[in-house]
């Protein structure tokens, strides 16, 4: 991809750029959080700087990209406005559309509707305010017929009487990925699903647009690469950047959302109605999912709903010359070649920025982002929480679910399998996480879920874990063999030093789904055991 060093908007960009810095100094010991908190970075030469933060939790600009001839993709423009787009063969095609709120009850591949349920349970709808930006920079009209979706931008509601610190102002971005070929059967093929909801502060901005370049919405657009080269690539305008905290922004109307915390006392929810179900299994930051599907005449209606969970960042920086042999060895065994730009090491990451000062790894500059979930992300983590004092830079407020990933499902259990259908829901609060659904060790009949957060928040207050399963009756029985759906369950947290940890857990069932809860227990990497038995 081509990739303009200034307007890159990888998730990486994006996770630098919705965070804002703050110090907790707390006056009470307890439970704190830092939705402002601010990435104070970039590293310097000869530095290491890494960022253990949930950037799969956020989500990509729209686009619908013709990749018939892929050598060209980026040598003009690849971007249709449809499925009738004149400059578009579509024999092979890729897309990323956030979903556009529905107007009336015929609409589909849209967001249905969101709000908030307070503590009695009383539901308080959002109220639709617009999208922004207004038009995406890459809009395009889906085709039902072929169940791709239309391409559009997050939407902005408000909710009566729910007021968080900046006003009752909330920004809902749902979106599909996929990929296809007009002649394949089917056209289309969905391969991700994820939708959030943020709390937001809206400002008004004076972007210079003397350059109509400094005001183009993130998309992909031509840009002039570092060769000189007029191509084509996904980028953010020069002032994204600027404000830390930024969620969206329209450099047309000269608009910003910038992330602010939820209200306490609340949960929320968000619903969507599609032409297709979403289909395995699906991570979340929430407490306490619930998780609806309703399909009538082939439209699937889909209700998400929970607490925003508070999940830890950890930050560090540190000169290479300063780490522990064992890190530098886990760095250096892997494929770490600082000759190439693309420097991968055995640590799983979603970006690397670089500037070099030859190969020597004491004059390198580096800032990166492990994967939030997976055995790797959790390694790293574990072996600089040393240097951190096992105490985490900032607590921020999250609400959001996705599918799993390509990396994090591949040689998943095949009863966690299906193409049509959610088969179940993880959640939890922790920094990192096992990559897919719980492990199953079939010889102990025990499904395990590892987990890694600093011990302490910012104010040295032990930081407290959580822990939801949510999936079908179906996969219990597949895995264990059970000739009924009926079970009981045993829950235990078991910490690093292989000592059961106290925590409070709770089970329940119904006809079609099985919820399960660990919570109160504490870090740095415990982990979490259910066995199912039959009733």
């Amino acid at each position: 991809m081509a990739i303009g060093k200034k307007q890159f908007i990888t998730l990486l960009v994006i996770v630098l750029s919705s965070v804002k810095t703050i110090t907790s100094q707390a006056a009470d010991l307890g439970p704190t959080t830092q939705d402002n908190w601010n990435y104070p970075g970039p590293a310097s030469i000869g530095e290491r700087e890494v960022l253990f933060y949930d950037q799969d939790s956020v989500s990509i600009p729209t686009y619908f990209l013709d990749t018939t001839t892929p050598a060209n993709i980026y040598e003009s423009d690849p971007t249709c406005k449809s499925t009738n787009d004149s400059k578009c063969s579509l024999e092979s095609f890729m897309f990323n559309a956030i979903l556009p709120f529905c107007n009336n009850e015929a609409d589909v591949n849209c967001i249905s509707g969101m709000g908030a349920i307070d503590s009695n349970g009383n539901r308080i709808p959002g109220n639709f305010v617009q999208n922004l930006p207004k038009v995406a920079q890459n809009q395009f009209q889906g085709n039902p017929e072929w169940k791709l979706p239309s391409g559009g931008s997050g939407e902005l509601f408000t909710i009566p009487g729910v007021n968080n610190s900046a006003g009752n102002s909330y920004f809902v971005s749902a979106s599909v990925r996929g990929k296809g070929g007009k002649s394949l059967k089917p056209i289309v093929t969905h391969t991700s699903f994820d939708i959030s909801i943020t709390p937001v502060s809206i400002r008004k901005e004076n972007y210079d647009c003397s350059n109509p370049d400094n005001c183009t919405n993130g998309g992909f657009s031509k840009f002039t690469d570092p060769n000189g080269k007029q191509v084509w690539g996904i980028f953010g305008a020069k002032w994204a950047n600027d404000d830390k905290t930024s969620v969206e922004y329209s450099g047309s109307e000269g608009l910003s959302l910038h992330r602010t915390g939820f209200p306490t006392g609340y949960g929320f929810y968000a619903n969507v109605r599609l032409n297709f179900s979403p289909s395995g299994w699906m991570h979340g930051r929430l407490l306490d999912p619930n998780l609806s599907i309703d399909l009538n005449k082939g439209i699937y209606n889909l209700k998400f709903e929970g607490t925003p969970v508070r999940v830890p960042i950890a930050f560090a920086t540190a000169k290479w010359s300063s780490l522990s042999p064992t890190l530098k060895k886990s760095y250096q065994d892997g494929s770490w070649k600082c000759k190439v730009k693309n420097c991968i090491t055995e640590f799983s990451r979603v970006g690397v920025f670089l500037d070099y000062a030859g190969d020597d790894l004491n004059n390198v500059q580096i800032t990166e982002t492990p994967y939030p979930s997976g055995i790797d992300g959790i390694d790293e983590l574990n072996q600089w929480l040393p240097l951190i004092k096992n105490t985490a830079s900032a607590v921020l407020t999250n609400w959001s679910v996705r599918t799993l990933s390509t990396r994090e499902s591949t040689g998943m259990n095949k009863c966690f399998q299906d193409k049509d259908r959610i088969m179940g829901l993880v959640t939890t609060n922790s920094t990192e996480y096992s990559a897919g659904p719980p492990e199953f060790d079939k010889k102990n009949g025990v499904l395990n879920y590892k987990v890694a957060s600093p011990h302490f928040e910012p104010n040295r207050y032990p930081f407290k874990g959580t822990y939801n399963l949510l999936m079908r009756n179906e996969v219990a029985k597949c895995l264990y063999g059970f000739k009924n759906a009926a079970v009981r369950a045993d829950i235990s947290v078991i910490n690093e030093k292989g000592q059961t940890s106290v925590a409070t857990t709770t089970f329940s069932q119904d006809q079609n789904w099985i919820s399960l809860k660990a919570a109160n227990f504490e870090f740095s990497s415990p982990t979490v055991k259910v066995k199912l038995k039959q009733k």
